[in-house]
């Protein structure tokens, strides 16, 4: 029978062991032509990637203050660093230690690149005094390969602990655009409240909205113009990236009520035309995919591309980043989206087993588990980021939960000769299949 709009089909697939020890799946076999390698380690609460016109991996990182304890809520009150990574011979692995290229006052929760500038994205401010401050840093090179910021967009949300998600686009001109969300601030089903914007733009944001800036580069006077509203109707957005027909994706993560999911995690798109025009409104709070029976509630708001619900016992758990499949890639995974998932909010390895990585064919409707959930020494898989060639996956702590120095990127691109299968794994097809992920009781990832 015809699968409804919010349905997608998943397939058989075949699980190969990669030189990163991490399982990577595909339902044609095509995982077993690429490589899949560990780019960098030890990183402290990895989230954020972009890369600059030199072909250099930028990643935001977060050191915690020593006296707070391994908690969720602590991640905010750290400070943050942004790296840059060299891989000169395009071997998947990095060259060596990370250059600190800025050090920024709040944990960075988002990376753009704008030509030769960055877009930085912290909250925090380093201090629990400061857990509802938001800014969007806009940074110029410096010399040395480091970066100095040329003011910021501040934002002071309602309530703590919220995340902001950047993405970037060419506008003409020499100019970019940088997209970034700004958080419905609440845990349940209620929109978001307007915030006051400051610094090099002022103005007034609605909460649970994406909004657009152009950055100029060659303007380090006057940097950035434009304030934009694109998106209303969002929750919390956990990824976004810019498709290169133009269309804006991005993910958003459903709501519960005392911890009962009412509402399914999202892949969304804008299309490129409507960027700039009208506001899209996505529905949120009065309109939803049920999490329990995939039925639509309400007809006002934008339909997403996918709603993620639980199928065949199985879910997706706390849906984080996204990122268009590269051109390079096998035909299985092309014309498509690479989707993360946190899964289980404290755990990891394999007692997290709501945390794959899918990709979602854009034509067909179809998706399956490229990274398979709930492997040891698998993590949190919150960031996606992809080049021509190759797809870079940031997880925040490979190990215990927030436990500082953690996180790893892994490299998946094309491989010339293909690494040999030494085990392969199969799973029963699933038809019809569409499984939804939460993150319990948070407004920020």
């Amino acid at each position: 029978m015809r699968l409804p709009w919010y349905f997608a089909s998943i397939f058989l697939v075949t699980a190969i062991p990669s030189s990163a020890g991490i399982l990577i799946s595909s339902p044609g076999g095509s995982a077993a032509t690429m490589n899949f390698t560990t780019f960098a380690t030890g990183l402290s609460f990895a989230i954020g990637m972009t890369s600059l016109p030199s072909g250099n991996v930028i990643v935001g990182t977060t050191t915690r203050p020593a006296s707070v304890s391994a908690s969720f809520e602590n991640f905010f009150y750290g400070s943050g660093k942004v790296l840059k990574f060299a891989d000169a011979n395009n071997d998947g692995v990095a060259d060596g230690p990370a250059q600190v290229i800025y050090s920024a006052a709040g944990a960075v929760t988002g990376v753009a690149s704008a030509g030769d500038f960055l877009v930085v994205s912290t909250t925090g401010a380093g201090s629990a005094a400061a857990a509802n401050r938001q800014d969007l840093l806009i940074l110029a090179p410096s010399g040395g390969g480091n970066f100095t910021s040329l003011g910021s967009l501040r934002l002071d949300m309602p309530n703590p602990y919220n995340n902001m998600t950047v993405a970037s686009a060419a506008a003409g001109g020499g100019s970019y655009y940088v997209y970034f969300h700004v958080a419905s601030g609440t845990h349940e089903g209620a929109a978001g409240p307007d915030v006051s914007v400051t610094g090099l733009l002022n103005g007034t944001v609605q909460g649970g909205s994406i909004y657009r800036i152009t950055v100029d580069p060659s303007n380090a006077a006057v940097p950035v113009s434009g304030l934009t509203q694109i998106a209303r109707g969002i929750r919390n957005l956990g990824g976004m990236n810019v498709a290169a027909n133009g269309d804006l994706f991005f993910t958003d993560n459903g709501w519960d009520i005392n911890l009962a999911a009412v509402s399914a995690d999202e892949l969304n798109r804008v299309p490129a035309a409507s960027l700039g025009g009208s506001v899209i409104d996505f529905g949120y709070a009065s309109n939803y995919i049920d999490y329990n029976t995939g039925l639509a509630t309400g007809s006002n708001g934008l339909a997403p591309v996918v709603a993620f619900i639980p199928s065949g016992g199985k879910q997706r758990i706390g849906i984080s980043g996204s990122a268009e499949a590269p051109g390079s890639f096998p035909v299985e995974m092309q014309d498509g989206e690479f989707v993360s998932f946190h899964g289980d909010f404290y755990k990891s390895g394999v007692n997290n087993v709501l945390n794959p990585v899918v990709f979602y064919n854009r034509a067909t409707n179809t998706y399956f588990d490229l990274v398979a959930a709930g492997q040891a020494g698998l993590g949190n898989i919150d960031s996606l980021m992809s080049t021509n060639n190759a797809l870079f996956l940031a997880d925040f702590t490979s190990g215990v939960a927030f436990q500082p120095n953690t996180g790893i990127i892994y490299r998946l691109a094309p491989a010339s000769i293909p690494e040999p299968s030494t085990a392969v794994l199969v799973f029963v097809a699933l038809a019809a299949i569409s499984r939804r992920v939460k993150l319990r009781n948070y407004s920020a990832f």
